[in-house]
């Protein structure tokens, strides 16, 4: 394993108090099934060792999950994610900082108001521009980032015709401007305004379909919900971009 009291993933547990006794450790089958996610990590990703376990485990009917390129690569992507503390006290895990959802990567992330105005993730991220997406939270840093304030109700008759276009293009000139440019789609909770601005930009500058971009969405942020009037209005957006639907709201639902 990877010297795991020098550095490890802010959650991680040893290996030694996280796998199966029939791997020679100490936690149970039962209890292992109490996670929502197993995921195993070594130093580098093609570790025997780490290959053994994902065998075992998933032989025990678990559905582990590798970290591609090891804890090394992840490291060095996100060093603020990682720490020599064991984190154990449930006090200890409410006070982490959660970040928002990576959507692209390196490039573009989805989260909430109170992610946007914590510096520390803005300044970890590397963000560099911000589409708020909320009627009533103003913008934090303006002398420190672009914005694009939409000025949007979670209202399912909220019209979205101007919105769409004009964060798809603003988001688009962001990545492909300087090097570097990172964006940040946030409205209140990250939920529902936010996801139907990613979701419009994915469709038209990925060429996506709603369906595609929509569980691509869902993959990286299960929390994302757009609702139904939005969802109504992307079935729009994608007859407009593509000349006919090819996802029914009602599929998204």
């Amino acid at each position: 394993m990877c010297r795991y009291k020098q550095s490890h993933l802010v959650t991680a547990r040893a290996s030694v108090t996280v796998m199966h006794p029939e791997l020679g450790c100490l936690i149970s089958c039962v209890q292992l099934q109490e996670f929502s996610i197993i995921l195993l990590y070594e130093a580098r990703a093609d570790s025997p060792t780490l290959q053994h376990c994902f065998f075992q485990l998933s032989a025990l009917g678990m559905d582990p999950v590798i970290l591609q390129g090891g804890y090394s690569a992840f490291h060095s992507f996100y060093p603020f994610l990682c720490t020599p503390r064991m984190v154990l006290l449930e006090s200890e895990r409410h006070s982490l900082t959660i970040y928002p959802s990576e959507i692209l990567e390196g490039a573009l992330y989805q989260g909430s108001a109170s992610q946007a105005h914590d510096y520390r993730i803005i300044k970890n991220l590397h963000i560099t521009h911000v589409v708020n997406a909320t009627a009533e939270i103003s913008d934090t840093f303006p002398g420190v980032l672009r914005y694009l304030w939409l000025r949007l109700s979670d209202d399912a008759q909220q019209d979205l015709r101007q919105a769409l276009p004009e964060a798809s293009r603003f988001i688009a000139e962001a990545l492909r401007g300087a090097p570097g440019g990172r964006v940040l789609v946030h409205c209140s909770l990250g939920r529902s305004r936010s996801s139907v601005l990613t979701l419009g930009f994915l469709m038209e500058h990925r060429r996506w379909s709603l369906l595609h971009a929509f569980r691509w969405l869902k993959e990286r942020r299960a929390c994302a919900a757009p609702n139904a009037g939005f969802l109504q209005q992307l079935s729009d957006y994608e007859e407009l971009l593509f000349g006919h639907r090819n996802t029914s709201e009602y599929i998204l639902s």
